[in-house]
């Protein structure tokens, strides 16, 4: 394994060298398939050593940084009881991006929703319950109990579409909180750049009972903290 030191240099060296022989063929040289072989070559190289240096690493950060948040929730979910009753609960993080048309929340984490219709959802900030509270710029936790609410209910209140009411049936309730990093702005003014949620919803009637619970929905506000330290 290469150390930190050497990693740097070989990185720094694979992007200069081609840019420099790419100068210098620019300057120098007549031959102009010569040229473009070697632009073509310098380009290539530039994209490797990006992908080596810097997404490659990126990808590993986040695969360790994912397994944390395994490690982090599994106690909750895995001991989460009301009267005896195990409650089924889930966790996903979702990110905020921009698209060509809209921003968009898609899903960076998920705990417990393999097999799910709703897994590796994404949807606009405009709809759903975390819509609503990423919008507010609330630090609190937003719950809302989903066992008798009908289509036309979840249309009109989050603007949810038939196709994405249909494949998040069986979620009886949601407690989300958004997700912000902290700036200090102009003259010590503290803003709050808000990138994303973490969701917590249950699928099954002890799981809608626990997350109604203060004491909960302030643990979960601790859980939300915790993921902000990690991604921000």
């Amino acid at each position: 394994m290469l150390g930190f030191r050497t990693r740097f240099w070989v990185n720094v060296l694979g992007r200069i060298l081609p840019l420099a022989v790419s100068l210098l063929f620019a300057l120098f040289s007549t031959n102009n398939t010569a040229k473009g072989i070697v632009f073509s070559v310098a380009i290539l190289v530039l994209i490797i050593v990006e992908y080596l240096g810097v997404y490659r690493p990126l990808q590993r950060l986040e695969d360790v940084i994912r397994k944390q948040f395994d490690f982090y929730f599994e106690p909750f979910l895995h001991d989460a009881q009301v009267d005896g009753h195990h409650a089924e609960l889930r966790v996903n993080i979702m990110l905020v991006r921009s698209t060509m048309f809209d921003r968009c929340f898609f899903q960076y984490y998920q705990k417990n929703m393999e097999g799910y219709p709703d897994a590796n959802l994404h949807f606009s900030i405009k709809r759903g319950l975390c819509g609503r509270a990423f919008r507010k710029n609330s630090h609190e936790v937003m719950y809302r109990d989903l066992r008798n609410d009908t289509q036309q209910a979840a249309q009109r209140k989050f603007l949810w579409s038939h196709e994405q009411f249909g494949i998040t049936q069986h979620v009886k309730a949601v407690a989300t909180i958004p997700l912000y990093r902290q700036r200090t702005a102009f003259r010590g003014h503290i803003k709050h750049k808000y990138f994303g949620v973490l969701n917590v919803d249950a699928i099954n009637d002890a799981g809608a009972e626990l997350l109604a619970d203060s004491a909960v929905q302030k643990q979960i506000m601790g859980f939300a903290r915790f993921v902000q330290l990690s991604l921000g």
